[in-house]
């Protein structure tokens, strides 16, 4: 099931969540059933941006000036990632945005 990410909704690494970099990948462990994940160059770059409570808006501006990819794209993929990340257990929603 995926989450439904609100606009304003601040996300970081759940507290839980084992990580590592080996040879350049970050490689997840999911607490749930301790299953093994690699994440590419972008999806490690989220997953470092994370380490802090961040909106997808944010996440966006910050892949969209690092990465060659429009802000709307970037906001696009990110939301269907931290879903996945989510259902997964290893992120999790940490409030809303100040406005």
């Amino acid at each position: 099931m995926s989450a439904i990410l609100g606009e304003d909704a601040m996300f970081r690494q759940a507290g839980d969540a084992v990580s590592r970099v080996i040879q350049g990948e970050t490689v997840l462990l999911t607490p749930e059933d301790s299953s093994v994940h690699v994440l590419d160059e972008v999806g490690s770059r989220i997953w470092d941006l994370c380490a802090e409570p961040v909106t997808v808006a944010t996440l966006a501006g910050k892949i969209a000036e690092e990465y060659d990819v429009s802000e709307a794209k970037a906001a696009l993929d990110i939301h269907d990632f931290l879903s996945r990340l989510i259902d997964m257990g290893v992120v999790c929603e940490d409030g809303r945005a100040a406005d």
